[in-house]
């Protein structure tokens, strides 16, 4: 009976039942062991090491450098498991530090979108006027699935895993839908994948037949929502904007917003304090200003693609456009204008 650890973070419980679940002969325990353990703390964590017959650390770039390590793992198999992290679902997902502190603030998940409009100080109850696919499409939104998979392969060969398994494990999680409650919190079928590919990298024969109904551990967590003007691009459902953060259910963007923008003035010492973490397209927030939304949010004013937009002749003119609107992705011809119609030199 193989005897396996997984350790790593907010993950580790959830890739533990998958692996029980694909081996249930073996016996499979998780432990949140960080890389900042004390000296006396690693010692007992060494202890335990030596009880199990395979190591699968998804925090292996931290706790490699621990001193020691190499005599630390002599007598366990150390299969290194990736920390999953994927932003397509979720590209507006940041983490906010005080740069006067250093400290990360609480609850987590921020909206970059958010914190970029405490900083320029658009009011709070304008806010909402930038959650719309003009504002997503000039940041970078629309663009944010294959850069995630990029990324996402990339960590994966950084780990030693090889390419193919990296692009097999992205084929097969595309086939669920929305596998991401977060950019960091997978869902219960990302963890049976990945325990698939350990098992396989580790040499362990699993029966994928038992993998079902495993308990959603990061369900009930912190969880970010999928924005209903971007689900339709990416084939999944939209619950709209709902949040949670900690204790926190938050519903509806003005709700977000005057939360968070009281967090900001709470936990820093003013809008230039907020600096944006774990979030790839901070080069681009400024191109909010160019847009309708930041003008009507600015100014107090609707947006409006063309002073006579004319709706119906611009949908006879795009079939395409007229379809889409049709199927409800977007609300209408001006939204698709701003959208992505004037970008591709349409005419209005």
């Amino acid at each position: 009976m193989p005897r396996i650890l997984v350790t790593g973070y907010c993950q580790a419980v959830g890739l533990a039942h998958a692996l029980q679940s694909l081996l249930p002969d073996a016996e499979v325990a998780a432990d949140a062991a960080h890389a900042s353990l004390s000296p006396p703390a690693r010692q007992a964590f060494a202890e335990r090491l030596r009880t199990v017959d395979y190591w699968f650390p998804a925090n292996y770039a931290q706790v490699r450098d621990w001193p020691g390590f190499s005599a630390l793992v002599q007598h366990t198999r150390v299969v290194p498991a990736p920390y999953f992290w994927f932003a397509g679902f979720h590209p507006d997902l940041c983490h906010v530090r005080a740069r006067s502190t250093g400290k990360l603030l609480v609850p987590e998940y921020n909206s970059a979108i958010v914190a970029w409009a405490y900083r320029h100080g658009v009011p709070v109850d304008r806010v909402p006027r930038l959650f719309d696919a003009e504002v997503f499409a000039a940041v970078g939104y629309l663009d944010a699935w294959d850069d995630a998979v990029a990324i996402m392969r990339r960590d994966l060969v950084a780990l030693g895993w090889r390419a193919n398994e990296a692009d097999a494990l992205y084929l097969s999680l595309k086939q669920q839908g929305l596998f991401m409650h977060s950019i960091n919190h997978p869902t219960p079928g990302v963890f049976v994948e990945l325990g698939k590919l350990l098992a396989r990298r580790a040499g362990l024969a699993y029966d994928d037949q038992r993998a079902h109904g495993l308990v959603d551990t990061l369900a009930t967590g912190d969880n970010f929502p999928v924005y209903p003007e971007l689900a339709p691009l990416l084939g999944v459902a939209s619950p709209g904007y709902v949040w949670r953060s900690g204790k926190q259910r938050l519903q509806g963007v003005e709700t977000f917003a005057a939360f968070w923008y009281g967090q900001y003035a709470a936990q820093t010492a003013g809008p230039e304090d907020l600096l944006l973490e774990h979030y790839a397209r901070a080069d681009r927030l400024d191109a909010i200003r160019d847009t309708a939304c930041f003008a009507a949010a600015m100014h107090d004013r609707m947006p409006t693609a063309h002073a006579r937009f004319d709706e119906d002749a611009y949908l006879a003119r795009y079939p395409d456009v007229a379809e889409a609107v049709r199927r409800g992705d977007f609300p209408s011809g001006e939204r698709h204008y701003l959208a992505f119609g004037a970008r591709e030199g349409r005419i209005a």
